[in-house]
């Protein structure tokens, strides 16, 4: 959507109060729309958090789960809103219906993408919603993960208040049994340490028997060993080669 557009667009928003008169003309003018651009205005709505018009779309027949078919992923239009963090938009799209546990071509959920870009708000409108916490995406990644992973403390601690599995282990090629806590401590994403450590089994072994003391030492953080050496059991827990 161009900058002109877009603003007539944001005015029209604003207008589009439910029930008045400007609402129910955009709504007849939306179903006059052929699809390719009901899809074009119900995602530019969402991408643009225009609420009052997503309201408009859905009820023109719109779908709330519409799919951005630019590129390749097939975006779903609730995870748009997710990932920009959206929430009016978002809370719209709720309100009609859209469906939360519809995934991109990549098995990401709009929760994926909240936590991945660290959304909170919109993150915890999903999980009011019903979304599944600790969904898992094509590449193994849980939103905590994900959450984790980028260094979004507060989405790691809203997760963990609804109850999300914390020692969830990563089973690819690159990342053999890594858990959100040693995905964020091998990043030095220590904000995501202190929140993460207390939920942690501290005693599970990754690949080649190595414990979260191991990568610990391994990448060398003192403050992150300083965290953990008061939790470890055994300071002298060996891995499978010894």
């Amino acid at each position: 959507m161009d900058q002109q557009s877009e603003g007539e667009a944001r005015a029209l928003d604003r207008r589009c109060r439910p029930t008045s008169p400007a609402s129910r003309t955009a709504v007849i003018k939306l179903r006059a729309l052929p699809l390719a651009s009901q899809t074009y205005c119900i995602v530019n709505y969402v991408g643009c958090d225009l609420p009052h018009l997503v309201r408009c779309a859905i009820d023109a027949g719109i779908s709330p789960d519409t799919l951005c078919v630019c590129g390749e992923l097939h975006t779903p239009v609730l995870s748009i809103a997710a990932q920009r963090g959206n929430e009016r938009a978002l809370k719209a799209l709720l309100v009609g219906r859209a469906n939360h546990a519809l995934v991109d071509k990549q098995g990401c959920t709009a929760a994926h993408q909240a936590a991945h870009h660290g959304r909170t708000g919109c993150l915890r409108l999903l999980l009011n919603a019903g979304a599944e916490k600790d969904a898992r995406a094509e590449n193994g990644y849980s939103p905590l993960y994900a959450a984790a992973r980028q260094g979004h403390a507060e989405c790691c601690s809203l997760l963990l208040a609804v109850g999300s599995e914390a020692n969830t282990r990563l089973e690819t090629l690159d990342s053999v049994g890594e858990t959100p806590l040693i995905s964020a401590m091998c990043r030095m994403h220590m904000s995501c340490v202190r929140v993460l450590l207390p939920a942690s089994d501290l005693s599970i072994t990754i690949h080649q028997g190595l414990t979260v003391f191991h990568c610990c030492v391994q990448i060398g953080n003192l403050e992150c060993f300083e965290l953990l050496l008061p939790r470890i059991r055994d300071v002298d827990v060996r891995t499978v080669a010894g």
